[in-house]
């Protein structure tokens, strides 16, 4: 019995010694722990503020893609102007000169020149047909020693197919896709516009809630630092044990993790809209937040309709299925014989001079011509294939385009109820950080008392933190829910009075409001 109170004894005198050297320990580190905590890092406090609104018009001032997209237009447009000359007279001007020597069978030769000069002009019909005129002024000198020759003569012939070739469709095939494909760019012009703005409100919105975020990091770690201190008051007062001190010791290590974090968080979401403002990365501002007003979305009905208006991959399915009927009318009639009415008149004059030779074109008389020309291909493949292939196309832009709507409907289904939950989610999460703030001050009273522990109170600390940052990424989702449904819809640029035209050269914005943000930016 005396041999195992010797050894309990012994146990008692280690451990107390063990926790005698731990109390030693913490009261000697503690104040080199407060004395060398970091301060917490600034975030631009004092710094120019943008709004949402300004951030967008620095994009659509900025960006390079919109920059690019507009120098891109002078050449579409370029397209459409080559195409609508089809129907324009092409009139050309030529001249030549030409000398030969001939070496003839007695011994002699013959040294002739030539001089021409040939305006033309061909005119293309919307029937398909097409008129050629001709003016040829040559002047010929058969040989040294001789006079020039002079003559002038002009003809006009008309050529229009009949069959293969012919007619309005065919003529103005060309036309019409160009004029499709303007109207295509044009959607495509504004699907950047859409989505650079689209990118720089999450950007915006992205940058808003890192800072959010750090702030409330920052408050995390200020209040991590005054339990710390009133831990340790506590201890000092002999009201709490040395050991309960390792919770809030741990929880400011993690906080200031977490602070050097969130800054670095708020760099990279700056730098990151600041690249499509297209800024310098040395720019610094701070962004006005949002109001958090509930936006009822449209009806399923009215969001899809509004959507097949204004979506520019509706409008472009639409279109190319337009496009692949004319294409396959095209090769219909291309399949027919190749049967043409081709008729001519014309008149010339010759005389010593080239005044004779006018007068004598005048007084003369015209001939003329007309003759049908068939052409029957025995074999023609290449027109059979280009059907078969218009064809297959045609009812494969009608399946696509009945897919497209489906995909539409989906699409905008799940955007409007998305809102719904994600708003339903940001209350929810609202109330969720009133209830555990409410927790919190609770629960300080009650450590107060001495009926909680101060492993409980950091606990209620971390759940405020957490509740705070789930509100703010609920508020932030709620709102990109919002922005994610008008590009659905097609109605970005309508939301923020952009409007497109065919020749404009770059975002028409408001000088007035182009001044205004830009003393933003230049402000101190």
């Amino acid at each position: 019995m005396e041999s195992g109170r010797s050894v309990s004894t012994s146990s008692q005198v280690r451990l107390l010694f063990f926790v005698s050297f731990l109390l030693v320990f913490f009261v000697s580190a503690v104040p080199a722990l407060c004395e060398e905590k970091q301060e917490i890092p600034s975030v631009q406090q004092g710094s120019k503020k943008l709004t949402l609104s300004d951030c967008v018009f620095l994009a659509l001032q900025n960006n390079v893609s919109i920059q690019t997209a507009y120098l891109d237009r002078i050449s579409q447009r370029m397209e459409l102007r080559v195409a609508e000359d089809k129907f324009v007279p092409q009139p050309s001007l030529s001249f030549s000169t030409r000398a030969t020597s001939t070496y003839n069978t007695d011994g002699t030769r013959t040294r002739a020149s030539t001089q021409d000069g040939l305006f033309a002009t061909t005119l293309n019909l919307p029937t398909g047909g097409s008129v050629i005129f001709s003016w040829d002024n040559p002047a010929t000198k058969a040989d040294i020693g001789q006079d020039y020759g002079y003559s002038s003569g002009w003809s006009v012939q008309f050529i229009q197919p009949l069959l293969k070739n012919a007619g309005v469709d065919v003529a103005t095939q060309s036309i019409r896709q160009a004029r499709v494909a303007e109207e295509q760019y044009i959607l495509d012009l504004k699907d950047t516009l859409a989505t650079t703005i689209t990118t720089t409100i999450t950007d915006y919105r992205a940058y808003v809630s890192a800072l959010r975020s750090y702030d409330i990091q920052a408050k995390g770690l200020e209040t991590a630092r005054r339990t710390l201190e009133t831990n340790q008051a506590l201890i000092d007062a002999g009201r709490m044990a040395q050991t309960e001190i390792l919770q809030a010791e741990n929880d400011v290590a993690n906080r200031e993790l977490s602070v050097i974090t969130a800054r670095n968080d708020v760099d990279s979401a700056r730098l990151t809209l600041l690249q499509i403002l297209n800024l310098d990365k040395n720019t610094n501002f701070l962004p006005v937040e949002e109001g958090e007003q509930f936006v009822p979305p449209p009806s399923l009905e009215e969001a899809i309709a509004v959507a097949l208006k204004n979506r520019s991959d509706y409008i472009k399915s639409v279109q190319n299925m337009e496009l692949a009927k004319l294409d396959l009318a095209v090769n219909k009639r291309n399949l027919l014989w190749d049967l043409s009415l081709v008729t001519s008149v014309g008149r010339t004059g010759t005389g010593d001079t080239y005044g004779r030779a006018l007068a004598d074109q005048q007084v003369g008389k015209s001939d003329w011509d007309v003759s049908l020309q068939l052409n029957i291909p025995l074999r023609d493949l290449q027109s059979e294939s280009s059907y078969v292939t218009a064809k297959v196309t045609l009812e494969k832009a009608g399946i696509n385009l009945k897919k497209l709507v489906s995909d539409i409907e989906i699409d905008v289904q799940n955007k409007i109820r998305n809102i719904d939950v994600n708003y339903r989610s940001y209350v929810l999460a609202k109330k969720g950080r009133e209830l555990s703030e409410r927790k919190l001050e609770i629960e300080r009273e009650k450590l107060r008392l001495g009926r909680s522990t101060n492993f409980q109170l950091v606990s209620f600390q971390n759940d405020v933190l957490d509740q705070q940052t789930m509100e703010l990424q609920a508020l932030i989702t709620y709102l990109n829910s919002l922005t994610d449904l008008d590009q659905s819809l097609g109605v970005t640029l309508d939301r923020w009075s952009i409007s497109v035209k065919r020749e404009d050269e770059n975002v028409k914005l408001s000088e007035d409001r182009k001044k205004e943000v830009n003393e933003k930016l230049t402000a101190k």
